[in-house]
């Protein structure tokens, strides 16, 4: 672990992968990656309708943040009952974006365990999300993702797996990772129009 590098020094492939080299250094046969993920069982009155649409609509930056109020747009256009979920500090925007959808939307954030947080993401039928947390648990339970993307490259750290997709802006060229103000500007280029039209292919192909 000391001596050797290990793999080519690829950064344009996803972080799994290049961890991925460990294995393959080592001469050990692995099948088709599976995460072995599975989280209790919720029994939340909310999230008993069909089918089942989960937003986790914030991360720790500013940058990776689709504004709140598209969350909201997008919620009112899909006319379908929504879940927010998130930590305790994303409560109020997810009651913003929970208010601005009206009764089909119920904010869950801030009042979850992670482990309930989990079972949540588990059960849904898909989950909107920004680059985060809950994005790579949902991923992880193998619950099919619509990931919003700005300045972070979904090629490194992107939601893993066929099942997932990610909407991002690609007139300013390859993503870098840097947050600086102008990459505030990146993920606000992603229209509503966008996101609703990904999320009703999605959940017409499940």
């Amino acid at each position: 672990l000391y001596t050797d590098v290990v793999g080519p020094k690829n950064k344009n492939r996803h972080a799994i992968e290049e961890n991925l080299d460990i294995l393959r250094w080592l001469g050990k046969p692995f099948q088709p990656l599976e995460f072995p993920v599975r989280f209790p069982d919720v029994d939340f009155k909310a999230l008993q309708t069909q089918p089942l649409v989960v937003f986790a609509p914030c991360s720790r930056h500013a940058a990776k943040n689709w504004p709140a109020e598209r969350f909201a747009e997008m919620g009112r256009l899909l006319e379908l009952p929504v879940v927010l979920v998130g930590a305790p500090d994303d409560a109020a925007t997810c009651q913003s974006i929970a208010d601005g959808i009206g009764a089909a939307a119920v904010n869950m954030a801030g009042k979850t365990t992670l482990l309930e947080l989990g079972g949540i993401l588990q059960s849904a039928d898909l989950v909107v999300t920004v680059d985060s947390g809950p994005m790579h648990i949902a991923a992880a339970t193998g619950t099919p993702c619509l990931a919003i993307f700005g300045p972070t490259d979904p090629v490194r750290v992107g939601p893993y797996g066929p099942q997932h997709r990610v909407v991002r802006d690609l007139s300013l060229g390859p993503a870098d990772g840097n947050y600086s103000k102008s990459d505030l500007e990146s993920i606000r280029k992603i229209s509503v129009e966008q996101v609703v039209d990904a999320v009703r292919e999605m959940l017409s192909e499940k």
